[in-house]
């Protein structure tokens, strides 16, 4: 239950973003089906991760045999459950890692500057903000925890009193593609 109620708190604002633009900025109906759809990848990425984690990173796992059972079934209810219980002992992610968010916040820029289609903007932006919003929960749960998946497999590593600084920096870099989406 308490997973359940963090993914309702991670969406809840981009859900209401979506609200507002379409509310407020009366945009056809293709352009929120479009930002829809963006939302739904860009927070479908994020947790494909775990995915990779049980079939390419760590494969031979007791947890990733279980995993890869499920799937093979195509039990996809306990395939579900399974991720719920067992997500947030995954620590060597390749999505939640530092060096992929530093190339994804190089690719939004180019994305959010470059490009008119709604849903690549909104897929990047909502990525970005699931990512975020992870981070912070995280952060709150534990400054550690928050630092063993970010900088996993790194031999340095940021101490965990400055990742407030970082989480300040993605904050404004969030206002910024913020302001390109509603710029659209």
């Amino acid at each position: 239950m308490i997973q359940s109620k963090k993914a309702v708190i991670y969406t809840t604002p981009a859900l209401l973003m979506i609200f507002l633009f379409w509310l407020f900025q009366k945009y056809s109906f293709v352009f929120f089906i479009e930002l829809i759809l963006g939302f739904i990848i860009g927070n479908i990425i994020l947790e494909l991760d775990h995915l990779v984690y049980w079939f390419v990173i760590n494969p031979k796992s007791q947890e990733s045999q279980i995993a890869q059972k499920l799937v093979k079934e195509f039990n996809l209810k306990k395939l579900y459950n399974f991720y719920l219980q067992t997500k947030d002992f995954h620590k060597t992610l390749i999505f939640h890692h530092f060096y992929t968010q530093v190339a994804l916040i190089i690719i939004s820029i180019f994305v959010l500057t470059s490009s008119n289609i709604v849903t690549s903007r909104s897929l990047i932006f909502f990525t970005n903000l699931n990512l975020f919003i992870k981070q912070v929960f995280s952060y709150t749960e534990g400054k550690s925890q928050f630092q063993s998946w970010l900088f996993a497999r790194m031999p340095k590593q940021v101490s965990p009193n400055s990742l407030i600084y970082y989480l300040g920096v993605l904050a404004i870099l969030n206002f910024f593609f913020l302001a390109k989406m509603i710029s659209l």
